[in-house]
């Protein structure tokens, strides 16, 4: 009987153990404020995003910024902040050895980029970074900076794709496409309506751009060129036939394709939420998914700014015409005929540019 007393709290013991470290080392949301060199601080983690959320309260100025990081056990992970200001420029420096943080500066009371400010006391408290570039062209692309990643361009038959291992191209159509509005970029693919037919086509084009490989997505029946793609969810694009009125889910690494809507009602992603629509209201108005972000990025009289709920910051002096994919962290769009990129960490960075795109550039930009 004592030996399995024993037995027992052993298991008991371990069970114990076990849940008190699930509960104390598995990621969940938390909040909470204090104070750090006379800053208020409040402090988030987001389990669903992996992300950090940091409000910092500087005489009456709230700057916010959103971080990626693993969870930590510990809480108030700011340790030190820096603050330099002048009459009309702040910028504050939080320190940490669990996140990494940039700047966060405002000038008359408005966001902006560290990297727009070029005076001290600032410059001294944190080293901009400048990403060396190495000019070259390939056809009509002149690129200058790839940062690991492939370009893949439009030159009205096929594409262009540069990356810093080569440099191909990729037939499609023999004759010349000058605008192909039915594409879309997901994971490693681009896919595109089969632009050899003028009116109604029953394939899609999937370009699987990491083997350079381009294979054939059959359509169960035939759709129009009066479409577009909603978005991307989870691996899938999902397409809008606004002449036949039907909503279709292509699955462009299996080649698969189905029919989401029904007589009357067809989905959109709305915020990562998925609403029902009419099919009416989807083909009367071009809508886009929308998604579960904290960052995302605007363009407001060609100024682009760099949005995280209320806070706004201007990221660029430069005239900027369209933004060509954004992601949590990094942003890439259009000066005149020039690509950029910007985040954070490395600024502003010229990536590639084209002449074509003084004319022509919508949807002829994609990057992997």
């Amino acid at each position: 009987m004592h030996k399995f007393k024993k037995k027992y709290k052993i298991i008991f013991f371990l069970l114990f153990l076990f849940f008190f470290c699930f509960i104390v080392f598995h990621a969940h949301n938390y909040q909470v404020t204090y104070i750090k060199n006379g800053i208020s601080i409040t402090e988030e983690y987001h389990k669903k995003q992996k992300r950090y959320s940091f409000t910092f309260t500087v005489d009456g100025e709230d700057f916010f910024t959103s971080l990626e990081g693993k969870y930590s056990v510990f809480k108030k992970i700011v340790k030190d902040i820096e603050i330099k200001q002048t009459e009309d420029t702040i910028c504050i420096l939080p320190k940490s050895d669990k996140v990494a943080f940039y700047p966060l500066c405002k000038k008359n009371q408005e966001g902006i980029s560290f990297y727009l400010i070029n005076q001290e006391p600032f410059l001294s408290m944190w080293e901009k970074q400048e990403l060396s570039s190495n000019e070259q062209t390939y056809n009509t692309t002149t690129f200058y900076n790839l940062n690991h990643h492939k370009f893949c361009i439009w030159n009205y038959k096929g594409f262009d794709c540069i990356s810093e291992e080569e440099q191909k191209t990729i037939s499609l159509f023999s004759n010349d496409v000058y605008n192909i509005p039915l594409s879309i970029q997901i994971d490693q693919y681009i896919v595109m309506a089969d632009y050899n037919e003028k009116y109604e086509f029953n394939q899609f084009y999937v370009m699987n751009t990491k083997k350079n490989q381009i294979k054939k997505l059959s359509l169960e029946k035939i759709a129009s060129f009066d479409a577009y793609f909603l978005g991307q969810y989870k691996h899938k694009v999902y397409f809008m036939d606004k002449k036949n009125k039907k909503e279709i889910e292509l699955v462009p690494k299996k080649l698969t394709t189905k029919e989401i809507s029904t007589s009357t009602k067809g989905s959109i992603l709305q915020n990562g939420k998925w609403e029902t629509s009419t099919l009416i209201s989807l083909a009367n108005k071009n809508q886009t998914f929308t998604y579960d972000t904290t960052t995302h990025y605007e363009l407001e009289n060609e100024t682009l700014y760099k949005v995280q709920g209320q806070y706004k910051t201007k990221i660029t002096e430069q005239s900027v015409k369209e933004i060509i994919k954004q992601e949590e962290d990094v942003v890439y769009y259009l000066v005149k005929d020039q690509l950029y990129s910007y985040d954070e960490f490395n600024g502003e960075v010229l990536l590639l540019k084209n002449n074509e795109w003084n004319f022509n550039y919508q949807n002829m930009i994609y990057i992997f």
